[in-house]
């Protein structure tokens, strides 16, 4: 036989209200084992001798001191199941340094003798401070829960409070006291309070609950509350004294019900008081829609009127009553005040209610209206427009409130859709979908700003859209890219102003739109360089981006006018790029192979003019050309067969080197027509053995007005001469 299950759960409790005694409850101490054959019988077993010790630790055994013994025990589906019995307060707890072990020897009338294998341990958890809960108010709140007069052990708490639930005064049914109420506890192993005890722990311990009515008297002449109710098996029923009908006159009485909590012999652990109110049926809430066609956004307010026949037939008579019967049970109830006058209606707009002069024959109507901000303000969601008025019951005990909500929906008026033909091809990609803005071109007399008017993208300098009152702004989609990548390799989190005029990377600033004239302003942050020199004017779609989108109003009012194509995106295009020049070393030179910076380079802008110590001079002072550089650590070289995009020219050998003569400047000391070596020099030289011709990769930075470009340049080595 093998056992399944032996738990015992050990309560500490005391007894007689507000008693200092305590005693132990003694639990029901349950062991499960399967039968071998599974068709064993009751009748085949003779007794059932419990054999005890204490597990682990220590040798010295006290585990019989708890004097465990068979209470009873039972067969079925071949599960013998054994109730035990032993003196509660001598079992081990879980943490102590001996647990008590059982295991049981059956005798069967064969004169067989069967002994469990192990000892099964059986560990006390103590439970204290058990008080009677409401389990309403336990979920809402896990720690003010308590049954009226649980604490203070008097119904008079109960009787001062008003009451917790209610029954109606016709209820056949009744109303079950038992789901209303739990039991918590405090768990001294872990100090845990106002846990719930689970309704197989309570079976388990043999405690139950019981439901008494109180005799308390309200009133001068001594109404008797328990002459209006009546207990049986736990549910409670309104009476009236002996009477068998319904008891009419039941209703506004307030029955005391006395819960507690009992053990097996009939001591109360814990005792507590609910109050009840018998009422007459509650004629529920009422609830009616008024849902009005959607409309198109206007300057004017709109109005929607209930019509008599809709108050009268969805109100009033829904409601089965006249008007002067409503107005006595219901009362409107009054949200705001604006612009002097009531407003009735919580939600969009605000509504009115016109009353007849007529008292008794004629009918209360609501008006909504519905502002051009209103409009505006549903139309930046979607366009869902609701209120509602509550009329509330005068006596709520008897009724519910009657809601009547108002809805309808606005649309935007009809969109605009920017023609092809009004954007300038040479602006825009062949699809017209994107357009490249640009720093200022040199002239001799500008300065490298990056400054660019959306406007000029448009035939006419503006879009096509039917109205001559819009703005550009950056789109919400931005703030949800995750392609902001800068040249450094950083990820930046874009985000938008209040007004969303102003882009920001991770919170600096990157971009301006200024309203009034349209026109896009590059910053100069550390940021917005980063993303800006990214990718090449000839590599847009890698290379940085926002979106754009027009902002458009029409009509006296400014009506929002929504453009199906408003949004598109604007490149940033970087000024300058980087690439080889005609420059070379020659291997096994006196003194080592110098060749100048700007030979080595060779620079062109945007538009892929070259600008060099021959042609378009200058730009250097334009673009603020203030610094070349090479990172000779990261030179990497084809020799020997190599990858040159990985192999370091260090890690192949140490004979060749390479070194570098930078020259910087200051931006108001950049030279105007700058000599080939007006940037310094680069020098390769080879310290040993003659080679044969391979290449060099050189990494170059060049620092400028808008950041720093980097690029490599391979640059050839021409095999040692005469050889």
């Amino acid at each position: 036989m093998k056992k399944l299950v032996v738990n015992l759960l050990l309560l500490l409790v005391r007894f007689g209200g507000q008693s200092t005694d305590k005693s132990y409850i003694s639990p029901v101490i349950v062991g499960k084992y399967y039968l071998n054959p599974s068709s064993a019988t009751k009748d085949q077993i003779v007794s059932i001798e419990v054999l005890s010790r204490d597990i682990e630790y220590i040798s010295k055994t006290r585990a019989a001191d708890c004097a465990p013994s068979v209470d009873s025990y039972s067969v079925k589906d071949g599960m013998l199941t054994v109730n035990f019995k032993a003196n509660a307060e001598l079992i081990k707890a879980v943490e102590a340094s001996e647990i008590t072990g059982f295991k049981i020897r059956v005798k069967t009338k064969a004169g067989n003798t069967i002994t469990d294998q192990d000892y099964r341990g059986v560990y006390a958890t103590k439970y204290t401070t058990l008080v009677l809960a409401d389990k309403k108010k336990k979920a809402a709140n896990p720690t003010n829960h308590d049954l009226y007069g649980a604490n203070s052990g008097t119904a008079k708490v109960a009787i001062d409070k008003i009451p917790d639930y209610e029954l109606s005064y016709k209820s056949t049914t009744g109303l079950d006291m038992k789901p209303l109420v739990v039991t918590c506890y405090k768990d001294e192993a872990t100090k845990a309070t106002h846990q719930t005890m689970s309704d197989k722990d309570i079976e388990s311990l043999g405690l139950h609950y019981e439901f008494h009515l109180c005799n308390y008297i309200q009133g001068d002449n001594g109404t008797a509350q328990n002459d209006y109710a009546k207990i049986v098996d736990g549910v409670l029923y309104p009476k009236l004294y002996n009477e068998t009908g319904t008891p009419y006159a039941a209703v506004g009485r307030m029955p005391l019900v006395r819960v507690q909590l009992m053990t097996k012999d009939n001591q109360v652990v814990s005792t507590g008081w609910i109050k009840v109110e018998i009422v007459k049926d509650k004629i529920p809430a009422e609830e009616v829609e008024f849902d009005y066609p959607a409309f198109t956004n206007q300057c004017a307010n709109k109005e929607f009127k209930l019509t008599v026949e809709q108050m009268n037939v969805k109100v009033y008579n829904k409601l089965g009553l006249d008007r002067t019967q409503f107005n006595k049970e219901y009362t409107i109830k009054q949200i705001s005040t604006v612009e002097g006058e009531a407003n009735y209606g919580k939600g969009d707009g605000t509504v009115a209610l016109v009353s007849d002069a007529d008292p008794t024959t004629m009918t209360d109507l609501l008006t909504w209206t519905v502002t051009q901000a209103d409009m505006a303000a549903a139309l930046a969601k979607d366009g869902t427009l609701t209120t509602v008025v509550t009329y509330a019951a005068n006596d709520p005990k008897s009724r519910g409130d009657v809601t009547i909500t108002f809805t309808s929906k606005v649309n935007a008026i009809d969109a605009v859709t920017i023609p092809d033909n009004n954007k300038i091809k040479e602006y825009w990609d062949a699809n017209k979908e994107y357009v490249r803005l640009n720093v200022a071109v040199p002239d001799g007399n500008n300065t490298c700003t990056f400054v660019v008017d959306l406007d000029n993208v448009f035939m006419g300098n503006k879009p096509a859209i039917g109205s001559d009152k819009y703005k550009y702004v950056f789109a919400a989609k931005n703030i949800t890219r995750t392609d902001a990548v800068g040249l450094s390799g950083t990820k930046y989190v874009l985000t938008l102003s209040d007004n969303a005029e102003t882009l920001y990377a991770n919170g600096e600033e990157v971009a301006t739109i200024k309203e009034t004239t349209g026109e896009i302003s590059y910053a100069n942050t550390d940021e917005a360089k980063d993303l800006l020199n990214v990718a090449s004017h000839s590599s847009v779609p890698n290379a940085f981006y926002a979106w754009i989108n027009i902002k458009a109003v029409t009509g006296e009012c400014e009506l929002e006018l929504p453009i199906t194509n408003g949004e598109f995106r604007a490149f940033f295009l970087r000024p300058i790029n980087v690439a080889a020049g005609a420059g070379k070393f020659q291997d096994a030179v006196d003194n080592g192979s110098t060749v100048n910076m700007l030979d080595l380079l060779k620079l062109t802008d945007w538009r892929d003019y070259e600008f060099s110590p021959k042609t378009n001079k200058i730009y250097f002072k334009f673009y603020e050309v203030t610094a070349i550089s090479v990172d000779l650590d990261e030179i990497t070289t084809d020799l020997n067969g190599g990858d040159i995009n990985t192999q370091k020219l260090s890690s192949v050998t140490s004979e060749l080197k390479v070194t570098q003569d930078a020259k910087t400047f200051k931006v108001t000391e950049i030279p105007t027509s700058p000599a080939a070596n007006a940037y310094g020099t680069v020098t390769y030289k080879n310290n040993g053995t003659a080679v044969g011709a391979f290449n060099l990769r050189l990494p170059v930075t060049v620092t400028y007005k808008w950041g720093t470009v980097k690029a490599y340049v391979t640059i050839p080595v021409e095999k040692t001469q005469g050889n």
